[in-house]
């Protein structure tokens, strides 16, 4: 089944404010649900099968 998707239009200025209103009314568990969408739409993008995040180091040299 295809997800419906709705939408709004409003001003550009008032985009960002409706954006952290909108996520601010998620719960953790639906927060994290997206962000576990967007990676997986990635790794199709990348052709790829990743079921965890990558960790990146990068090392500094002081003097």
């Amino acid at each position: 089944m295809k997800k419906k998707i709705w939408t709004k239009k409003i001003p550009l200025s008032k985009a960002k404010d409706e954006d952290i209103r909108y996520y601010s009314s998620l719960t953790p568990s639906q927060k994290l649900s997206i962000v576990q969408e967007l990676r997986e739409e990635e790794s199709k993008r990348q052709n790829e099968d990743r079921k965890r995040l990558r960790r990146v180091l990068r090392l500094v040299k002081q003097k």
